[in-house]
């Protein structure tokens, strides 16, 4: 159940009404006069905007008889009844049963995807899964743009970020995502307990409208994640000696270019281009394989051991420099892009981050781009795993 977000509770002569603002006032809307039954149900509503969860407490107040409920069940749906036909709630976008239910995997959550096939990217084609229950993040491609949102005059929006490529408002149950870059995709609506999303766009599902989808699907799946404790770090991957070792480092810093070095003086696996999930699970840190990976397109579905990450800056020579407990997290956490929208998820990545360097290993490789680096990064890598 969604609130519009231009109402808001006033009180006139000592009686509650529900009014309009902002851009709700230059829409016409109109208000209404609730009784003490109905100010216990908005109430209840701001706290919570689940029917079962608000008729529950509903019963509750009246300590009411199992006999009472089937009135009072009918009082409250007269109530939200009410509140839709002004349009102060919405109802929470129904499924659509045209829509595929596709299902993947990433690391230990379970995404459900509810789109037409043809917009499914193609990347996500490896992490599918045959599990349809138990989603811990359901997303659904929904046609249409339903109320329009205007931050200048809606006091219950609090911009937290604005980016060419990314804006991210939040709402009292809610962030709102915007995708300026991205014309056939209106906006996203994302719960806080990163369990729902609604993609609004406009069809045809055309390439660039998939790979726009692709991106946005990213975004919401990191904030699910950071809630499940699995952390995503900007890097490349090998696999060498069984475990997962990353390179990480500015764009333009060559991680690419280390890894294939590995790859060409050493035969390792590359995991992954561009982006590893990173999970400390039973105490033991883990990189899940994820369908983004940048414009290497390498990427891995298995879950390996993370043996530790290499942070690479350019200099004349080839030297690995140990770092210090608090220089390790600050470095590692700027890698993060885990979301940072607001400071209590900060801290998740920074307190992650802590937990990850007390487990692995972590340098700084000061480096050309040449066969010496990968050298001079073995020898370090290969002094940690004795």
């Amino acid at each position: 159940m969604q609130i519009d977000p231009t109402y808001s509770l006033h009180q006139i002569a000592g009686a509650p009404y529900l009014l309009p603002h902002g851009q709700g006032v230059a829409d016409g809307k109109r208000g209404i006069r609730l009784n003490e039954t109905g100010l216990f149900l908005w109430n209840a509503l701001q706290k919570e905007p689940d029917e079962e969860a608000v008729l529950k407490a509903f019963y509750a107040r009246y300590d009411a008889a199992l006999e009472d409920h089937a009135q009072l069940k009918q009082d409250f749906e007269q109530f939200l009844n009410q509140l839709l036909a002004i349009g102060i709630l919405k109802k929470e976008p129904a499924e659509n049963k045209n829509q595929t239910d596709f299902s993947m995997r990433l690391g230990k959550l379970q995404l459900c995807i509810k789109a037409p096939f043809d917009a499914i990217p193609p990347e996500f084609l490896p992490f599918q899964s045959k599990q349809k229950k138990n989603a811990d993040l359901t997303i659904e491609l929904t046609a249409g743009v339903p109320v329009r949102f205007n931050l200048e005059k809606n006091e219950n929006l609090s911009l937290l970020i604005q980016h060419s490529q990314l804006c991210v408002s939040e709402m009292q149950n809610y962030f709102l995502l915007e995708f300026p870059q991205a014309p056939q995709l209106s906006y996203a609506l994302l719960k806080k307990d990163g369990s729902r999303a609604w993609v609004y766009h406009t069809p045809p599902y055309t390439k660039a409208f998939v790979c726009d989808f692709f991106h946005a699907v990213r975004i919401l799946f990191l904030y699910t994640a950071q809630l499940h404790g699995l952390f995503a770090m900007h890097s490349a991957s090998i696999l060498y000696q069984n475990k997962a070792w990353l390179f990480s480092g500015h764009s333009g810093m060559g991680k690419s270019t280390h890894t294939n070095l590995w790859k060409k003086l050493y035969g390792v696996k590359i995991l992954n281009g561009d982006l590893n999930l990173i999970c400390i699970e039973d105490g033991s840190p883990l990189i899940y394989g994820m369908p983004w990976c940048g414009t290497s397109q390498i990427s891995d579905a298995d879950t390996h051991p993370l043996g530790g990450v290499i942070l690479l800056g350019r200099s004349a020579g080839e030297e690995c420099i140990p770092l210090s407990n608090e220089e390790q997290i600050s470095l590692c956490s700027q890698r993060l892009i885990s979301p940072a929208w607001t400071a209590e998820l900060l801290q998740r990545n920074l307190d992650f981050t802590a937990e990850l360097v007390q487990k692995i290993s972590v340098c700084t490789l000061k480096c050309t781009k040449e066969e010496s680096a990968a050298r001079a990064a073995k020898l370090w890598v290969d002094k940690q795993i004795l």
